[in-house]
């Protein structure tokens, strides 16, 4: 199975152009069977009316589960998983975020579950949000893989406290 983890800024390049083909392009090439997105705008005036993720799923043909963090430009913006299996179920949990509100998108699928995510800035918000990971991982039996931008460096103590369990 190939997976994909991809904070697409809205579609902006380091160019500063928002360019969606430029994201299908690059989601067509890894072909990944799921596909964990961060930083995606739902019908926000920065994205001109567009809801990123159904336009994005349906140039790829996956299947496109939203999970919003916050209300954004008389729209929406957070994380959003792109899969070729249909998910049976999701939800979102909200996660602490001095900066910005965060949140924890949870797919379940026949033989495994994904959680996406997009942490805080904040080592203690980053923290917080690992205990809530850990509680949500403990409901399921199947293989759980965390997506996502983490905001840490590999050796940091989030990610000590995430490979702990």
């Amino acid at each position: 199975m190939r997976l994909l983890s991809y904070n697409i800024r809205n579609s902006k390049g380091m160019d500063n152009k928002t360019d969606y083909d430029r994201t299908i392009a690059v989601l067509q090439k890894v072909d990944a069977d799921v596909i964990g997105l961060q930083e995606v705008d739902s019908v926000t005036k920065r994205s001109a009316g567009v809801d990123v993720l159904q336009l994005l799923a349906g140039k790829t043909g996956m299947h496109a589960v939203y999970g919003a963090a916050l209300s954004f430009q008389d729209g929406k913006y957070g994380i959003g998983v792109l899969s070729k299996e249909k998910p049976l179920q999701h939800y979102t949990m909200p996660l602490p975020g001095q900066e910005e509100q965060r949140a924890l998108l949870v797919v379940e699928f026949k033989k495994f579950v994904v959680f996406n995510t997009h942490l805080s800035l904040t080592e203690a918000d980053r923290l917080a949000s690992v205990a809530i990971i850990n509680e949500q991982a403990a409901r399921f039996t199947k293989p759980i893989y965390l997506m996502g931008d983490l905001n840490a460096e590999p050796s940091s103590l989030v990610i000590n406290t995430l490979l702990k369990d």
